[in-house]
């Protein structure tokens, strides 16, 4: 009886789609996936650039550097960026802040945090853009909401959040202080914010259309950890930027059309790209090879080569035998790297 009823069914499900075809209806599509969100004139062909431009329009204050005199050892290598404006209490947004480069903004771990750590040594809300090649940039201390979704593509014309007091420890001394934290990172891995903290010993910024340096050209200092914090009342005054001599999307080199990655010899894989010929100057080519490791289903780093702007092919030795390597290759020149090419996978025999 339950076999009759069976065949009964399955002959009724393909009568059922038969007269759909026959009446013309048609069956919705899986959703496509959401098209990339692109802000400040953010290219695809173009993504990415070096986290190299003040990100803060009006002037502020600057405060403490790591190590530089009157504060001690500070942290990490992050840049605290005072708010003048105490006219604003509480959580209030107040000065927009722009991204240091292009890149792929990603939202940090914290959302919605107020004035006033959950834990010790809180950030707040923050968030982190990846610039290719392994490099971020940080902002700490963000009001909420931010002002670019997770995912969005951006550029230093983008407005990724406002500077606030999240996470700030010393709401109950100065409740009306706003302020933000600034790092560059070198080294991140799979795109997961994993990166050290670097030194940041400059950045650029735009007035009347001529590029200016910061802090130089405001101060006897040559970077920003000779800078002194002189007292809460005495401030090094830092000008803003207003973002006219920008090249948007960046002059980075185009991409690779064509990436190959094949066995040479025992435990050994090659890989060949195409070199463009139009774009930008390129000055080096960085080819990264990630390895699979089934056993936690990941790709992980592996090793890195950095070769000439004129090479076209590497290779890579003394891999794992039958295990599975992928290779991603992306140009480099003074604006930053390119987009990423495709990637390419082959089996170490």
């Amino acid at each position: 009886m339950s076999q009759t009823r069976t065949r009964r069914s399955r002959a009724l499900v393909i009568v059922m789609a038969f007269a759909a075809l026959l009446i013309g209806i048609v069956v919705p599509a899986p959703s496509a996936q959401a098209a990339p969100v692109l802000t400040g004139g953010a290219s695809l062909s173009h993504p990415f650039s070096d986290p190299v431009w003040w990100p803060l329009d009006v002037p502020m204050r600057m405060d403490c550097y790591h190590y530089n005199p009157g504060c001690g050892i500070h942290d990490t290598w992050t840049l605290d960026v005072v708010s003048p404006n105490r006219t604003v209490r509480g959580p209030t947004a107040h000065e927009p802040v722009h991204a240091m480069g292009a890149g792929i903004a990603h939202w940090g771990v914290r959302a919605d945090q107020k004035c006033g750590p959950p834990h010790p040594h809180s950030r707040g809300n923050w968030l982190w853009i990846d610039h290719g090649n392994g490099i971020e940039s940080w902002y700490g201390h963000l009001a909420w909401p931010f002002k670019v979704p997770n995912g969005a593509y951006v550029t230093p014309k983008s407005v990724i959040g406002y500077i606030g007091n999240s996470g700030y420890s010393g709401c109950k001394t100065y409740p009306t202080l706003h302020y933000i934290d600034l790092a560059v990172k070198h080294g991140g891995k799979n795109g997961r914010n994993s990166g050290s903290y670097v030194q940041m010993k400059h950045l650029s910024a735009c007035q009347n259309g001529q590029v200016r340096v910061y802090p130089d050209d405001v101060s006897r200092y040559t970077k920003w950890n000779d800078v002194p914090k002189l007292g809460r009342d005495h401030w090094t005054e830092l000008p803003g930027n207003d973002r006219s001599c920008m090249s948007v999307p960046a002059k980075t080199p185009n991409r690779t059309s064509s990436v190959r990655l094949s066995r040479v010899a025992k435990a050994s894989l090659r890989a060949g790209w195409a070199r463009p010929t139009t774009g930008p100057v390129r000055r080096s080519t960085v080819v990264l090879i990630q390895e699979y490791h089934p056993t936690i289903h990941r790709w992980l780093e592996l090793r890195k080569h950095v070769v000439s702007a004129s090479a076209a092919a590497t290779t890579f030795t003394n891999l794992h035998l039958n295990h599975t390597f992928r290779v991603r290759v992306n140009f480099v020149n003074g604006y930053g790297v390119s987009n990423n090419s495709r990637w390419v996978s082959a089996v170490a025999r």
